[in-house]
């Protein structure tokens, strides 16, 4: 028995020794990442074509959809740039040129490494692939901010030490397309290996395409390259390739998608054998939309995320703070964090995890929000221009009866229409409930919907214009606040909410009824005060204000910073005009010094919840402590960037200067009758006063501040149209 124990220890002393003295022996492999571009993938693929491969990915891993945002026009390069930065990022004028360090550049004219060094000074050294045009791309992104740096997360996995890989491209006769190489490379413009040269694709024998992916060489080299890195790029562009080939019958361009498709399913099934779900990563990513896709006005695409903590869930982000949606932002930080890497560069996005699904077909539920969002999207753009068209319409309407026809015939119809723009609103905030998923149908029933609630109002409000304003203002607060408190889902679903595609905001209460909701409440407190004024009623609009702006700036709530100063410079002031204070210097001072007070405290509080949780202003003042006046300036030059863009394009803008032209005539026109309300009701003309304000301070202080001008301004100028059309016919009555 001592013998054997004693052969025992021997054996395991000889075992422990040689494991001591050879590495390679007992050693941990490292976690990989495989992150897969299926350029114009859409999930209307995966759902209606037979992809064993992906669909088996999609329900044993993490699954929904991804925003596509960017900052520029150009789809994927602009994608790449952006995943691959972490940040809101943009290409340059020309395409990604990324390049195999020994290939020929330009007909082979010269080598593509030795062109490198001459447009940026750096010698590539043994890296096999880099863009050459990195000057322009980096030039570009730092005029939008200059903590922007193209490649920050293939820098950050080469400070940590690990190897990266990219492999594949999109390329068309006579156009380079290397978008892989903007997700893989280091902040020079190197990726340690990879092929994404001409024998990536070979020559396609089948129209419409030119040349497809040569699937049998990027395999070989997967395996190749497997053991050498840590974070492998594969870029798949055959979809991309189609859209951009010969135009063939519809029939015709199905088949050769779906013979793609195949392919693709194919070469995704392999890789994903090749990697261990207990230890390493795969994220399939489409980093830009199909062409199917935005003709259906929608440009989430599917994302797919298979590996260690994301098994059979569906993807949630802090980004978005919705089930089933990512921001391609979130890409960077999840394979950053996967890895055990912990980046020095400020990045936008925040981690991917997964929520557990508890439900039976998740596939069905995500085709329930993709058809959802695709709806709501295609009835956007006709219900809100017609609402706009109908309100500058109805004023101009309003004014003409006003001065050019007998005021007791037409009065009436047109008081009936100018009440209907205010009622609008909050029948678009319940129009979700409409079961009809009939475009014309929808609209057909909401125009009947809101006939029925002016109508009804009119009835119960009796010939009061006063009692009218104030049923429609406080049911429109009460809903919107109800709904905010609740998570938002009607406002979300709503044309006058906000659209996940665009990527401008995915949760709390956008400007679109930001606005209405300051206006709506300055008009129900003002008029409630009209009617019952009293001590206890200014205290009472007091702490109604103090409810709203809550409400809004809460970041578990409306979380809407913009709004949060529009509203409280406005209330602040209305409650100023109410209680009969004069108007002086000093006081709008205090105003504002409240207001920068009330932002700071904002900012300070959601800063110190978790990353993960906070809202817009947390993360932006984190990212202005970071960066500095640098950041600072590059939030507030990309937010003038765009309200100058809205104010040029945006339809709002008209109805917002109308609104305005229609309260400047009749402050004059006819003569004396504001002069006349004024006296008959001066707290509800206070209030007008607080409505203008506020529409002005949302124009200044939000990013897309005209739409809230212009939403606000309704709750000026229709009970003013209202209340004048009123006196002209023989005396506005309470």
């Amino acid at each position: 028995m001592k013998r054997i124990i004693a052969v025992a220890a021997l054996v395991c002393l000889l075992v422990l020794s040689l494991c001591l003295t050879n590495p390679a022996w007992g050693k941990q492999e490292e976690p990989k990442v495989v992150l897969i571009l299926i350029d114009r993938l859409s999930f209307q693929d995966i759902e209606r074509t037979s992809c064993p491969n992906i669909t088996g990915l999609w329900n044993r891993g993490s699954a929904g959809l991804m925003n596509t945002r960017t900052l520029g026009v150009k789809d994927t390069d602009d994608a790449c740039v952006t995943i691959g930065a972490g940040r809101m990022a943009r290409s340059g004028p020309n395409e990604l040129l990324g390049f195999d360090a020994d290939e020929g550049y330009r007909f082979h004219q010269r080598r593509a490494g030795d062109l490198y060094q001459g447009l940026t000074g750096y010698n590539p050294g043994k890296h096999e692939v880099l863009l050459l045009n990195l000057p322009e791309i980096i030039a570009v992104n730092q005029e939008d901010s200059a903590k922007t740096v193209p490649g920050a997360l293939g820098e950050s996995l080469k400070q940590a030490g690990l190897k990266t890989c990219v492999l594949g491209n999109g390329d068309l006769p006579g156009v380079y397309r290397r978008n892989g190489v903007a997700v893989a490379m280091d902040a020079l413009g190197l990726v340690d290996f990879g092929e994404v040269g001409e024998k990536c694709h070979v020559l396609s024998g089948r129209a419409p395409g030119t040349w497809e992916t040569d699937y049998t060489f990027l395999w070989d080299r997967f395996r190749y390259y497997w053991d050498k890195s840590d974070f492998i790029v594969v870029e798949l562009s055959d979809l991309t390739r189609l859209e951009a080939g010969e135009a063939a019958l519809p029939d015709a361009f199905l088949r050769e998608r779906q013979r793609l498709l195949h392919e693709i399913d194919s070469f995704v099934g392999e890789v994903s054998r090749q990697v261990n779900p207990l230890r390493d990563l795969l994220i399939l990513v489409s980093p830009s939309p199909s062409q199917l896709d935005k003709d259906s006005k929608v440009t989430l695409t599917p994302l797919i995320v298979y590996g260690p903590g994301f098994e059979k869930g569906i993807i949630y982000s802090a980004t978005t703070r919705r089930d089933y949606l990512a921001a391609n932002l979130d890409i960077a930080p999840t394979i950053l964090k996967f890895l055990g890497v912990k980046s020095s560069y400020l990045m936008e996005g925040r981690e991917i995890e997964t929520h557990a699904f508890i439900g039976e077909n998740k596939l069905g539920e995500v085709a329930a929000l993709f058809k959802e969002t695709a709806f709501v999207n295609q009835l956007r753009a006709p219900l809100v221009k017609g609402y706009v068209g109908a309100e500058i319409v109805v004023l101009l309407l309003m004014l003409f009866v006003l001065f050019f026809t007998k005021q007791d015939k037409y009065a009436r119809w047109v008081e009936f229409l100018v009440f209907a723009l205010a009622c609008v609103p909050l029948v678009l905030l319940v129009a979700p409930f409409i079961p009809v998923r009939n475009p014309v149908g929808f609209v057909g029933l909401t125009v009947v919907l809101l006939l029925a609630a002016v109508g009804t109002i009119f009835r119960a409000a009796g010939s009061s214009v006063l009692n009218r304003f104030l049923t429609i203002a406080l049911l429109t607060v009460l809903l919107l606040d109800i709904d905010v408190i609740t998570g938002c889902q009607l406002i979300k679903s709503s044309v006058l909410g906000y659209d996940p595609s665009s990527g401008a905001r995915y949760y709390g209460i956008g400007n679109e009824y930001m606005g209405v909701l300051i206006g709506t409440t300055i008009i129900a407190a003002t008029i409630a005060y009209q009617k019952w004024r009293n001590r206890f009623w200014l205290v009472g609009t007091g702490a109604f204000f103090a409810l709203q702006v809550f409400i809004l700036a809460a970041p578990n709530l409306g979380a809407n910073a913009g709004g949060t100063i529009a509203a409280l410079a406005a209330f602040a002031l209305t409650v100023i005009l109410m209680s009969g204070l004069r108007l002086r210097a000093r006081t709008v001072l205090g105003i504002g010094l409240l207001v920068v007070s009330l932002v700071v405290l904002m900012a300070a509080l959601d800063m110190q919840r978790p990353p993960e949780l906070q809202s817009h202003i947390g993360r932006a003042a984190n990212m202005i402590i970071s960066g500095g006046w640098t950041e600072a300036y590059g939030i507030i030059t990309r937010k003038l960037a765009m309200n100058i863009k809205l104010i040029r394009y945006t339809i709002w803008s008209r109805v917002f200067l109308v609104s305005l032209a229609t309260l400047a005539v009749l402050l004059y026109r006819p003569h004396g009758v504001i002069k006349s309300i004024g006296e008959e009701y001066p707290y509800v003309l206070r209030g007008l006063v607080g409505v203008v304000t506020g529409a002005f301070v949302a124009l200044v202080f939000n990013d897309s501040g005209i739409v809230a001008a212009a939403t606000t301004t309704i709750f000026a100028a229709s009970p003013l149209s209202c209340l004048t059309l009123t006196y002209m016919k023989g005396g506005a009555r309470k």
